[in-house]
C-alpha cells in the first residue's frame, strides 16, 4: 500500500511507526557475531525480520526526510549490513530494498552508505549473488551508485563493475536485463565524451542495437534512455549517429514516439529535442524526414504533457529556419499548433504551461510568414 504513495508513507511515519519497526529489528535482527541465535533461529522469526526490513524499505523509497531519520538511528546500517549476508533469500532481498531505498537520497550516499561500507557490499551481492530477484535488487541499487553525483561511481567502475552490468544483459532473467541497461543509462548520464565512450565501447555498438530493436518495451525504453543521456553535444550526437546510422538510429526513435507505450515515447521525445539542438546539420536531419515530422504533428495532441513539450521544442526548432518553414507548413503543423494554442486559451483541459504555449504561438509565427 506505501509503495507507491509518499503521502501513506510520510504517515506512517508520522504516526512512529518506524520506531515501533526499528524495535522490532532490534529484537529480531542477529548480528554478524551471532553464531548461537543463527542456530537456534525459528523460519518465523526470519520471516518477521524479512517483513520489518520489507517495511522499512518501502517507507524511505520516497522521502529524503524519512530515510534521514532512518540513518540516524546508530544501529540501523549495522543490521541491514547483517541482514545482507543471511542465510534466508527473503531477508538479503529485503535488505537489498532498504539499501536501494537509501542510495536514493544523495546525502545518504554520500555518508552512510560510503562510510559504512553498504556500498561495496550490494555490488558484491550483485556479481555472486545466486538468486536471481535479490541480484536484480541489488542491481538496482548500484543503478543509483554508477550516477554522477555518487562518491563511489569511480571506484565501482575500477572493480568493474561495469563490465558486470554488461553481462547481465546476456542473463535469461529478463528482470535482470532491464535493470542492467537501466543502470548502463544511469552511467553515461552527465558523463564526459570519454566516459561515454568508453561505455559503449564496453558494450559493443551491435549489441545496443539490438537492445534499441527489442521487442522488449521496457528494455527499449531504456536503450533509448540511453541514447538520451549520450546526445548531449555535438560529439557524442555525432558518435551516436555515426555509430549505428543515421537512419536507424531516427526510424527507432520514431518508431517509439509513435507507438502506444509512453515511456518509450517519452525517452524518444527527449532524444529528438536533443539531437536537433545538437547542431543545425542533425536538425536538418529531422526536417528531412516526412513521416517523422508527421508523427511529431500528431504527437502535438499527446496525452503526456511531457512528451507535448518535448516535440514543441522540436517543432520551435525546425521553424526557425525559414527555409524549411514552407513544407513544415504543407504537411499540417500550421493547423496542429492553431489546435494546441486554442484548447490552452479555451480552458479545455490542456495541461500545457505558458512557456509550451509561447513556443507554440512563436512556431506558428513562424510558418504563418511564409
Amino acid at each position: 500500500m506505501m509503495a507507491e504513495n509518499k503521502n501513506f508513507q510520510e504517515s506512517a511515519a508520522s504516526y512512529g511507526s518506524m520506531g515501533i519497526l526499528l524495535k522490532l529489528l532490534a529484537e529480531v535482527q542477529p548480528m554478524p557475531d551471532d553464531s548461537e541465535w543463527a542456530e537456534e533461529e525459528s523460519e518465523v522469526t526470519a520471516r518477521l525480520r524479512e517483513g520489518v526490513l520489507t517495511a522499512l524499505a518501502t517507507m524511505t523509497l520516497g522521502l529524503e526526510k524519512i530515510r534521514e531519520v532512518l540513518t540516524n538511528s546508530p544501529l540501523f546500517i549495522p543490521y541491514v549490513m547483517a541482514a545482507m549476508s543471511d542465510a534466508h533469500v527473503g531477508v538479503r532481498l529485503a535488505a537489498c530494498q532498504c539499501v536501494r531505498s537509501l542510495s536514493r537520497s544523495v546525502q545518504v550516499l554520500r555518508t552512510s552508505i560510503v562510510d559504512s561500507g553498504l556500498g561495496l557490499k550490494l555490488f558484491e551481492m550483485m556479481r555472486k549473488e545466486q538468486d536471481k530477484r535479490v541480484q536484480s535488487v541489488a542491481l538496482m541499487g548500484i543503478s543509483n551508485l554508477v550516477l554522477d553525483f555518487s562518491p563511489l561511481r569511480e571506484k565501482l567502475v575500477e572493480m568493474g563493475a561495469l563490465s558486470k552490468i554488461i553481462a547481465l544483459l546476456d542473463d535469461p532473467d529478463e528482470l535482470l536485463q532491464i535493470n542492467a541497461i537501466w543502470a548502463i543509462k544511469n552511467a553515461i548520464y552527465k558523463a564526459s565524451f570519454e566516459e561515454k565512450r568508453n561505455i559503449f565501447n564496453q558494450l559493443k555498438w551491435e549489441t545496443f542495437r539490438s537492445l534499441l530493436c527489442t521487442t522488449n518495451p521496457q528494455i527499449r525504453e531504456q536503450a533509448i534512455g540511453c541514447c538520451r543521456n549520450m546526445t548531449t553535444g555535438p560529439q557524442e550526437t555525432a558518435l551516436l549517429l555515426s555509430s549505428l546510422g543515421e537512419q536507424q538510429v531516427i526510424e527507432a526513435l520514431q518508431d517509439a514516439l509513435e507507438g502506444e507505450y509512453d515511456p518509450s515515447a517519452k525517452q524518444a521525445a527527449g532524444t529528438l529535442k536533443n539531437i536537433a539542438n545538437t547542431t543545425p546539420n542533425d536538425s536538418i536531419l529531422l526536417s528531412s524526414r516526412i513521416s517523422l515530422i508527421e508523427v511529431l504533428r500528431d504527437r502535438l495532441r499527446h496525452s503526456d504533457h511531457q512528451v507535448r513539450e518535448y516535440v514543441i521544442d522540436i517543432i520551435e526548432n525546425l521553424t526557425s529556419h525559414p527555409g524549411r518553414c514552407k513544407d513544415l507548413k504543407n504537411l499540417g503543423l500550421e493547423s496542429a499548433l492553431r489546435e494546441m494554442i486554442g484548447l490552452r486559451n479555451s480552458g479545455m483541459g490542456s495541461s500545457d504551461s505558458a512557456a509550451v504555449e509561447a513556443k507554440a504561438k512563436r512556431s506558428l509565427t513562424c510558418l504563418l510568414a511564409v
